[in-house]
């Protein structure tokens, strides 16, 4: 049987909560009162799949620690502390990982799946719960460490079922996910995408050349440049200009050195009165608090290179040193495999990763990808191709944005012939494919921040636009991009939307904090509402002084908590999203 679990960990209490998917909850104690270590050990030898959330990091590490201790040892804290503590002390967070082949049942982990241990995506269950729209948002109600009454073993059982019942929803809310790793294999199945990607392409070379990627003790090979990379010795021959602000760019790259590849470094530069920015992240460029229209005489396209990176490897011969040719011809083996499959296959997912991840592991210090030189001549190589596209056909086009794999142009119906010429020119030179769609209209704040609406009217939205968002992202004040959306695109006035608006979820916020008032959580969900209390975030002391540090949250607003939701919301504070919306919309 599969199951979910989670452990409560204290002093004094060990208790394991587990989950039969979609059906029970059984609570597994030790502690002054209970001592269910052979009850524990019985149903986890019938357990096929024990599913947690961060659990390949503390829980199952906890868990296989006391089932093998148990067995010789009296079932008191010494069987679970003494590793609780190691865990949350230790400064290598993979010190007290358990391998696979050890484990006494097999593990899924959703942390890992959802690549969440990256810190960029870091994502608790506190905040999945806010962007699942539970009931009710919980915190653990007792300090971690603390010798536990038995009315407080009691209170953490009950927020040990709340858990587990919110993880069984994540986990269902993963079953494309599960899904796609199960098809792959097993082994993929607590990888996260970047790292399947990565698998696929390590295993290609391997298979060629045993040890290509990794040396006997399993140390990375990698191509070091520790004078840094001199940008003359990367960049193509054939890249050349004739604007004298793309011209200067060229130079400047030129006689520059990138020591630090992981550090942004940018110049700029105006052609058309557009600002251009060009650095080792990319290129980007875009009008600001613009609308942006098809009509009878104009069209806007969207210009892309198809899987640029790989794309540009293959046709250039670029690789990381160490790799040699044996990189480019798996990754042309992997473009054509994908085509093959179909890019919606799972097998066509996962090599879409081994193209795209492997370029991004180049700059990874851990990876067996890793040369910068390969990186920066990736990236720069990319924008300034773009940029040879967006000098053609800025004659016959105006640039509306402009990034490293793409442009989007407002083109004369009139010159859509000679935009195709161009375009047809630039593959030729370059040995890339372009995908061209047509937008009818754009709602531009910035290069990160629009929605484009498709030629099938369907809508494309990036940054403070976007509400059908990824886990790790921030839920709050749906409603207000819902609003400005409504406005722009369908001419909705925002009081109506707003004020009309039924989904009482779309109003929440969520705020975080070592402690938060009026309610002394960690996590507090609430709305902006026309009573109640101002949130405060409560920080401790900076260093050398002796107060706490007390910030207000939407300073000078009200707000009604709602970590437990109400049946609905009486008293919202219409005003603050109506503002808040109000930025959004262009016109």
């Amino acid at each position: 049987m599969d199951v979910i679990y989670d452990l409560e960990t204290y002093p004094n209490l060990f208790l394991c909560g587990v989950k039969i998917v979609d059906g029970g909850i059984f609570q597994f104690e030790i502690s002054e009162r209970r001592d269910d270590f052979a009850s524990l050990t019985n149903f986890v030898s019938y357990c096929e799949l024990m599913i947690g959330f961060n659990n390949l990091h503390f829980d199952y590490p906890v868990l296989h620690n006391l089932l093998w201790l148990g067995k010789y040892n009296p079932h008191g804290p010494e069987l679970w502390w003494p590793k609780v503590r190691q865990i949350f002390t230790d400064d290598d967070k993979f010190a007290h990982r358990v391998p696979g082949r050890n484990w006494i049942c097999p593990q899924m982990d959703l942390f890992l799946i959802h690549h969440f241990d990256n810190k960029s995506r870091s994502t608790s269950l506190k905040k999945l719960q806010f962007a699942m729209r539970s009931d009710k948002v919980e915190d653990l109600p007792i300090a971690p460490g603390t010798m536990l009454t038995l009315d407080q073993m009691d209170e953490i059982a009950s927020y040990n079922q709340h858990d587990l019942t919110e993880t069984e929803k994540f986990f269902h809310r993963s079953a494309s996910e599960i899904e796609f790793r199960a098809e792959l294999g097993p082994e993929y199945m607590n990888y996260n995408d970047t790292k399947i990607g990565k698998q696929f392409m390590v295993r290609a070379l391997e298979r060629e050349q045993p040890g290509i990627c990794y040396t006997r003790d399993r140390a990375p090979r990698q191509t070091w440049r520790p004078g840094g990379v001199k940008l003359a010795n990367v960049i193509f021959p054939y890249v050349r200009f004739q604007r004298s602000g793309f011209a200067s760019i060229l130079e400047t790259l030129r006689a520059t050195t990138i020591i630090n590849t992981r550090q942004e470094h940018q110049i700029e530069t105006t052609v058309d009165g557009l600002t251009y920015s060009f650095g080792t992240g990319g290129m980007h460029a875009s009008v600001k608090n613009a609308v942006v229209t098809s009509d009878n005489d104009h069209v806007i396209l969207d210009v892309d290179v198809a899987g640029y990176y790989p794309a540009l490897a293959i046709a250039n011969g670029l690789y990381p040193e160490h790799l040699g040719p044996l990189f480019c011809e798996k990754m042309a083996q992997i473009r054509d495999e994908r085509n093959r499959v179909g890019k919606r296959s799972h097998r066509g997912k996962a090599l879409k990763f081994a193209g795209n991840g492997v370029y991004g592991d180049s700059n990874n210090v851990h990876s067996p990808f890793y040369d910068p030189q390969y990186t920066m001549t990736t990236t720069v190589n990319g924008q300034l191709l773009m940029a040879m596209l967006i000098e053609a056909v800025s004659p016959h086009a105006k640039i509306v944005q402009a990034n490293t794999d793409g442009a989007t142009l407002l083109v004369l119906r009139d010159d859509l012939d000679v935009i195709n010429h161009i375009c047809e020119r630039w593959q030729a030179y370059t040995l890339l494919t372009l995908e061209i769609a047509e937008y009818s209209r754009m709602w531009i704040r910035d290069v990160n921040s629009y929605i484009a609406e498709r030629a099938d009217g369907t809508l494309k939205r990036k940054g403070a636009y976007e509400y059908e968002l990824e886990w790790h992202k921030n839920h709050s004040a749906l409603v207000v991009p819902r609003a400005a959306e409504a406005a722009m695109v369908r001419g909705v006035p925002l009081e109506q939307f707003i004020q009309q608006h039924d989904d009482p979820f779309d109003f929440m916020l969520l705020a975080k904090g070592p402690k938060l008032e009026p309610t002394g959580t960690k996590h507090l969900r609430y709305y902006v509402s026309t009573s109640g209390a101002e949130i405060i975030k409560i920080m401790p002391p900076l260093k050398g002084k002796a107060f706490e540090r007390r910030i207000a949250i939407n300073k000078g607003r009200l707000a009604t908590p709602c970590n437990v939701m109400p049946k609905e919301l009486t008293n919202i504070d219409y005003d603050f999203y109506i503002r808040n919306a109000r930025k959004l919309v262009i016109s």
